[in-house]
């Protein structure tokens, strides 16, 4: 690992860190709507680097992995949609906390689909990554002594359809058995199928009615949620492409985790009690240790 080799998923997981501050900004939103106006910003950014990159490169192209990478994105809006729903319910910070399961629930299809190797390391970080997130879903709501379970099991069903996203676009980007496509055409790709996923779910007239009269404020923030999403992929499918599954999560993980906490607690203050924020830097740290342990 260098110094250079760290720019770029640091960059990524510093954008991905503040994906859902558009989200937070408007408060307890409508999970579909929301999604779906986020889709067309995601589609909207992707179409312009998009068109900058292929008239540069001008690659050949597979329909193998052109379906795959639009499966993909169908599959990341229904993970979206459970995230966003999962952040209007426990918030930005814990959240964020439980999505590391990203790590784990990824290398265990990267073991069935990919023959990953069960590494020492691997195997120590998983149940550390777990033992942190287990801290973390432990805090109760500030105004309630109860556990919120439903946003709890939300977050963990959100992580698990982003690990099969992630699935999907590394098998596009680098495949062992199936053509590739350069890492700019598979974020397009996701970002169309993003957007198909979402109207899969605003599919009658009256819903687009609904989607349409939300207010201006409303699409304005999922316009540039879905704007900071969509630049984000596109440097991490860079990164991925070019450095590997393995050494990019972790380190975009780790530095997701930490923007988004920073997020979080100073500038929304979801969490002021201080045995509350206590326990959470602890689950924090220790996921943070479980990420960096992954990515030996």
């Amino acid at each position: 690992m260098t110094l250079d080799e760290t720019i770029l998923p640091t960059i990524a997981g510093s954008i991905f860190g503040s994906q859902y501050v558009p989200q937070k900004k408007l408060g307890n939103v409508n999970t579909k709507y929301y999604n779906l106006t986020m889709a067309v910003g995601i589609l909207g950014i992707s179409s312009i680097i998009f068109t900058i990159l292929f008239l540069f490169g001008k690659p050949s192209l597979h329909w193998i992995p052109l379906v795959i990478a639009f499966i993909g994105g169908i599959v990341w809006s229904m993970g979206n949609r459970l995230s966003i729903g999962a952040v209007n319910r426990i918030g930005m910070s814990k959240a964020t906390i439980l999505f590391n399961l990203v790590s784990v629930f990824s290398f265990i299809f990267g073991i069935l689909f990919f023959a990953e190797r069960i590494g020492v390391f691997k195997a120590i970080g998983m149940p550390i990554i777990i033992c942190g997130s287990v801290i973390v879903a432990a805090i109760s709501n500030e105004e309630k002594t109860e556990l919120n379970w439903p946003g709890i099991i939300v977050a963990i069903l959100a992580s698990l359809l982003f690990s099969i996203f992630n699935t999907f676009a590394n098998e596009s980007i680098s495949s062992l058995s199936n053509p590739t496509i350069p890492y700019y055409v598979s974020a397009f790709l996701i970002s169309l199928g993003s957007l198909v996923g979402n109207l899969l779910f605003t599919n009658t007239p009256k819903k687009m009615r609904e989607w349409l009269g939300k207010p201006p404020k409303f699409h304005y923030w999922a316009l540039i949620g879905g704007i900071i999403w969509g630049i984000a992929i596109f440097v991490s499918l860079y990164s991925l492409a070019a450095y590997g599954l393995s050494f990019t999560i972790p380190i975009l993980q780790t530095v997701q985790l930490i923007i988004s906490a920073l997020w979080g607690i100073l500038y929304f203050k979801e969490i002021h009690q201080r045995k509350h924020l206590f326990l959470y830097l602890i689950g924090a740290g220790v996921s943070i240790v479980g990420i960096l342990l992954f990515s030996k």
